[in-house]
């Protein structure tokens, strides 16, 4: 009986997932304080506006009885000192990564108190980046343990129990990244209608989660379907529109040493200096990244795993590609696309924090976090996937891969009661 049960879970990676994103979820919430994930202040702010129907700023918004109920609040008083006055980094964000969590502050705010509004915006936010991830590994035909492992990295887990956009983006990729694998990879001949209107509903939508993430949406042009380049390009033509009209009428958050008109000039002036900083940004910055998309908790200061667990976690994720056998080829076509996007992607990410975050004469460029590369992470599988088959038992490397993911999320949770 027990045997049966063990191999059903061990063919059944969603279901390994929902035990741990609930348990280990709700664990890293509970050890965790508030405002305590980086940058939870101002997405609470921008959680409150969407709460009160503020959709879209050109102006600061108001202040709101939400407001006021949090400025009386010990544990929120300062960060709700200056709301409505200026305009805070989450300002113009899109409404859709926070109604979940917008719902959570409005069912608190029946009872008028802040702490309970913003543990229901947490957990809102866990619920839906659960049923997210949930429904990416359930549906995906391929690559199912390595969507189960790259979702519970410690990092993933904080950022999705969070007030944090974050939650939503990454979720809603890695879902994003398994519905064009099945469009991909399953054996029909034509794309349903149902599922060429799905592909391009999640394709705009993924063009208002930062305005750069309409990545999975070119993994349709490996589509056997004769429609598939109309599909793919209209789409995305669409998806980008809708986008660029976002941002050229809503808010814009500008750092405190960000010039955009010098840095769009330095662009247009020296474009190969630039490249120069991009590439030597990576250069530097690829080890820190790679840390803070496994796990640097709190503010991202000192609370950090050991090197030796990086390393680890690592060679893991890449045995996962070799050890884990998929009934599938990938070809060197798929590889450099994979490839040319995830440097289409580093590249509007770095671009975009030089214009409006770094001075010019920025030696490299900062800003970019290693969790933005969370979203990114599927297209690795391809890029890295071992096609040959490996004498190691694929189901006792699943249990071991089971039981390293269970390791991961303990040393986090120890982590997180040590610094807190």
């Amino acid at each position: 009986m027990l045997k049966r049960v063990f191999q059903n879970l061990i063919n059944k990676p969603e279901i390994i997932f929902l035990v741990f994103g609930v348990v280990f979820g709700f664990l890293f919430m509970i050890l965790t304080p508030p405002l305590e994930v980086p940058d939870e202040a101002g997405h609470l702010h921008r959680t409150i506006e969407v709460a009160n129907g503020v959709f879209y700023n050109k102006i600061p918004a108001g202040v709101s009885a939400y407001d006021n109920y949090f400025a009386r609040s010990a544990i929120f008083e300062k960060e709700f000192q200056s709301v409505g006055e200026k305009f805070h980094f989450q300002s113009g964000y899109s409404p859709v990564m926070y109604a979940a969590s917008a719902i959570g502050i409005k069912l608190g705010a029946l009872l008028q108190n802040p702490l309970l509004m913003f543990y229901l915006a947490r957990i809102f936010n866990l619920v839906v980046w659960i049923s997210l991830i949930y429904s990416a590994i359930k549906i995906t035909p391929v690559f199912k343990w390595m969507f189960l492992f790259c979702a519970l990295l410690p990092m993933s887990v904080f950022e999705g129990m969070s007030l944090s956009a974050d939650s939503f983006v990454n979720s809603f990729s890695l879902l994003f990244f398994a519905f064009c694998f099945r469009l991909v990879f399953s054996q029909k001949e034509k794309i349903p209608a149902v599922e060429t209107v799905i592909y391009y509903c999640m394709t705009i939508i993924s063009a208002l989660l930062k305005g750069c993430l309409i990545y999975p949406a070119f993994l349709i042009f490996f589509v056997r379907d004769k429609r598939k380049c109309f599909y793919g390009i209209s789409a995305i033509l669409i998806a980008v529109v809708v986008g660029f009209l976002w941002v050229i009428h809503n808010y814009t958050a500008i750092g405190p040493d960000g010039n955009p008109a010098a840095a769009k000039q330095f662009l247009l002036a020296y474009p190969f200096s630039f490249l120069a900083k991009l590439i030597r940004t990576v250069f530097i910055s690829s080890f820190f990244w790679l840390k803070g998309a496994v796990g640097i908790l709190g503010w991202l200061d000192v609370k950090r795993f050991p090197l030796w667990f990086y390393l680890t976690t690592s060679v893991v994720f890449l045995s996962g590609l070799f050890f884990i056998p998929e009934k599938i080829q990938i070809n060197i076509k798929m590889r450099v696309l994979a490839f040319l996007l995830i440097c289409l992607y580093t590249g509007m990410i770095l671009t975009a924090l030089f214009i409006t975050w770094n001075p010019v004469d920025v030696y490299k460029i900062g800003g970019v976090q290693g969790r933005y590369f969370i979203a990114l992470l599927p297209l690795f599988f391809i890029l890295l996937s071992h096609n040959s088959p490996s004498k190691i038992d694929p189901e006792k490397f699943k249990c071991f891969f089971a039981a390293y993911i269970f390791f991961m999320l303990a040393a986090g949770s120890w982590m997180l009661i040590n610094i807190y």
